[in-house]
């Protein structure tokens, strides 16, 4: 059975009940091959201009086959300002990183970005007990060391995928996600070396890097967000030494 594509009318669910949204969103989802022009300009027009629609937006554009600038361009807005799940990011990730691996690899950079903002807009911890007791000082060290957050996003076990992007596009990988592990490891240090924040304790350490040797990789895929940077460069050296 073949429906026509009515834009007034589906225009008109968008903008309607959360019943009628659902039908709409399920509508411009099988009509990106034939109508993908018209689904852009409506998502554009009633849903991108309220983030109470965000939802709506991602569950339609996840469904895109092929996508160009200005699909690219409605879900950076969308992860700029809406919290998308990890494993949903990753899932159509991965489904376009079989033809389009640069848009799969920025999409994870923009998803990145918002958890390296939230991360960074975490509350402020109590004042360090400056004259407080030494146990005092490293209690409040582990409770509250302020760089637990931004640690944490290298810790993130959910980003399954990204050691299989690294590794089959490293090239790629590097040029858009270098940059923000630099971020990251600067923040990092940053706040580290805040003042009132440099009390030392014993076995304290800025940042744990585990170099697992590649044969043994499918046993490091629990922290694959710091496992994807070292696949992606010893990729880079062994295949394409040059560009190394």
């Amino acid at each position: 059975m073949v429906f026509s594509f009515c834009p007034n009318a589906i225009r008109d669910a968008m903008l309607d009940t959360d019943t009628e949204v659902s039908q709409a969103c399920r509508i411009l989802g099988i009509n990106w091959k034939a109508n993908g022009e018209h689904v852009v300009r409506l998502i554009k027009e009633c849903w991108l201009p309220h983030p109470e629609r965000d939802i709506y937006t991602w569950m339609a554009i996840s469904e895109c086959p092929h996508w160009s600038g200005e699909i690219e361009k409605i879900a950076a807005a969308v992860l700029s300002r809406f919290s998308i799940s990890i494993g949903s990011m990753s899932y159509t990730a991965m489904i376009l990183a079989a033809n389009q691996t640069d848009v799969a690899l920025r999409l994870v950079r923009a998803k990145l970005d918002f958890l390296l903002a939230e991360a960074k807009d975490s509350p402020e911890p109590p004042r360090f007990p400056e004259e407080g007791t030494e146990e005092e000082k490293t209690s409040w060290y582990i409770r509250y060391d302020p760089t637990k957050t931004i640690k944490g996003l290298l810790d993130e076990s959910e980003w399954h995928d990204l050691p299989s992007l690294s590794e089959v596009a490293p090239t790629a990988f590097l040029q858009i996600l270098w940059p923000w592990y630099v971020t990251v490891f600067t923040e990092i240090l940053t706040r580290k070396d805040r003042e009132g924040f440099k009390h030392i304790y014993p076995g304290q350490y800025i940042l744990e890097i585990d170099l697992t040797p590649s044969e043994t990789r499918s046993a490091f895929r629990e922290t694959p967000v710091m496992s994807a940077i070292q696949i992606a460069v010893e990729e880079l050296s062994e295949k394409s030494p040059k560009d190394f």
